[in-house]
């Protein structure tokens, strides 16, 4: 799928998938811009120098949640276009992270030395 040229939008209110049954790309271009509610996608299949807005995502890519980082997250994809993903929820997810680590450590599942990185679905080739 392509959208492009400035004023050129695709909203949808549900999931995008990008390849979901085989391969795929997205390429948003010149101005377009793709709104959806949650994109799964593979980071390789997304083109372009436009905007991706999205509430939430699979991807197979480096986010990093913390303060740092403030509430909202941007991957850069294409050449030269923005994936923005809000943090919405961020307490309660970044919770639920944590304690699902603590009863990995507890029930052996995970080293003690482990460090942890989280990768929402790594190499998502055709999902």
């Amino acid at each position: 799928v392509t959208v492009s040229g400035a004023g050129s939008t695709w909203n949808n209110s549900d999931e995008v998938y990008v390849g979901r049954d085989g391969s795929g790309t997205l390429t948003v271009a010149d101005g377009g811009l793709v709104s959806a509610q949650t994109l799964y996608a593979s980071a390789s299949d997304l083109h372009g120098n436009g905007t991706i807005a999205a509430k939430g995502a699979v991807l197979d890519a480096n986010l990093v949640f913390d303060t740092a980082h403030g509430t909202s997250q941007s991957l850069a994809f294409g050449s030269g276009g923005m994936l923005n993903l809000p943090v919405v929820g961020a307490d309660s997810w970044l919770l639920g992270v944590a304690l699902m680590v603590l009863i990995g450590l507890l029930v052996g599942a995970l080293p003690a030395s482990s460090a942890m990185r989280l990768n929402i679905v790594d190499g998502l080739a055709g999902r």
